[in-house]
């Protein structure tokens, strides 16, 4: 189960750091926490359909997954835009 957790923490953290990377070379000079949120919200808009969808393949919802999902993505965007705005 840990395993599980950390691969989905692991593939929306890419999602999210993918994301911010490409807000922050789309807008140089404006604020990027703005973005930051909203992106936020569409991953874990994404990631609720994701999760209710389960059943129809034979899986399950799992909170936990929502969870793990929803904090892989705030940490990428988070660690993007923090080397964004080091580099910057």
């Amino acid at each position: 189960i840990l395993n599980d957790k950390l691969m989905h923490l692991v593939g929306y953290g890419g999602l999210g750091f993918a994301t911010m990377w490409t807000l922050a070379i789309r807008r140089r000079r404006a604020s990027l926490w703005p973005g930051f949120f909203g992106a936020w919200v569409a991953m874990l808009c994404y990631a609720l359909f994701d999760e209710s969808t389960q059943p129809i393949v034979g899986r399950s919802f799992e909170w936990s997954d929502l969870a793990a999902d929803a904090t892989g993505a705030a940490l990428g965007l988070l660690l993007a835009l923090l080397i964004v705005r080091r580099r910057g």
